[in-house]
């Protein structure tokens, strides 16, 4: 019987080590297949599906300066127009005391401090100061007296922005100012006639917090005297 040619083991040999190679070489595509397809399984998953990504906040609009203005609080002590600048300001009007405005400011201001956003709260009262002592508020708030004038001087002026259509009756009602870091109005809310209006103020008091009070003017306003002080023609 003849023996195999000595010429022949070479060449079996190298055919296995090709047909190794070949196996690898397509072991080693289809598990960098599969983990490309996890990569993007997951990239997807994690972005593709979240409208949150991206968002662009957009600041509320500027509607003018608030008026210059000097009102005393309960213990007497002045607070100028400059005083709220720094800080985010709730600034409401209010005629008569209300418990449901007063819960209602409480609310937000719990609800923006526990998003981390700082707002001060100061009630202007339209009428002078009562004889006797006022009912408390709560801590941090202040009470200025002798608002009218600053209230119908900003809305003369157009610097309030427009309020929701009322959606429950109320006899009487006077607008809450969002006042962002620069004494600027950008805002103005009804608690009492347009409830889902304190959703907007938390919006927008959130954004100005996060974005800075840079935004646009919507409105042209002309000087006006400063508040809380009577007129020269009025003076005796």
């Amino acid at each position: 019987m003849p023996s195999p040619s000595p010429r022949s083991e070479p060449h079996a040999g190298r055919s296995w080590l090709l047909a190794l190679l070949g196996v690898m070489g397509l072991t080693l595509f289809a598990l960098a297949c599969a983990a490309l397809v996890m990569v993007l399984d997951f990239a997807w998953s994690g972005t593709g599906h979240d409208d949150t990504v991206g968002e662009v906040l957009v600041p509320p609009p500027v509607y003018g300066p608030l008026p210059s203005f000097t009102l005393r609080d309960d213990r007497g002590r002045a607070l100028e127009t400059g005083q709220l600048q720094g800080q985010l300001t709730l600034l409401q009007f209010a005629s008569e005391p209300d418990a449901r405005t007063l819960q209602s400011l409480r609310s937000i201001q719990q609800q923006l401090d526990a998003e981390g956003v700082s707002v001060q709260v100061v009630i202007a009262m339209s009428r002078l100061p009562p004889s006797d002592e006022p009912g408390p508020l709560p801590p941090g708030w202040r009470r200025v007296w002798d608002g009218a004038r600053l209230e119908a001087t900003a809305r003369g002026l157009g610097i309030l922005a427009p309020t929701d259509a009322p959606t429950t009756p109320a006899p009487s009602s006077s607008p809450l100012l969002l006042v962002d870091q620069r004494g600027q109005v950008r805002g103005a809310y009804d608690l009492l006639r347009a409830p889902r209006t304190s959703e907007r103020l938390v919006e927008d008091a959130h954004c100005l917090n996060t974005c800075g009070p840079f935004s646009v003017h919507t409105h042209t306003l002309k000087e006006t005297p400063p508040l809380g002080r009577a007129p020269p023609s009025d003076r005796p």
